[in-house]
């Protein structure tokens, strides 16, 4: 947790009862008023020394486009908020 919460206010983190964390990096910001996607600015070296950490310390890499990092008891999964679009 303490990797994740290097990300500040760039990431939502949902830790569920089955040992999942899933950390949604917060990268979509809405829509304008023609209904265009408007991004958000984020901290894109932070996030990627994150995901750089997990996979150097978790047991098990899932590579995809939800990458699943496994670790004693857990697993840590990565998104983007624009995937939902």
């Amino acid at each position: 947790m303490n990797i994740i919460r290097k990300c500040e206010d760039d990431v939502a983190v949902y830790e569920r009862p089955d040992g999942t964390i899933r950390v949604t990096v917060l990268d979509f910001e809405g829509f304008d008023e023609n209904w265009n996607e408007v991004m958000r600015g984020y901290d894109e070296v932070a996030i990627e020394q994150m995901e750089d950490t997990l996979a150097e310390v978790a047991n098990k890499v899932e590579p995809g486009f939800y990458p699943a990092y496994h670790f004693d008891g857990f697993k840590v999964i990565i998104e983007y908020a624009s995937y939902d679009i």
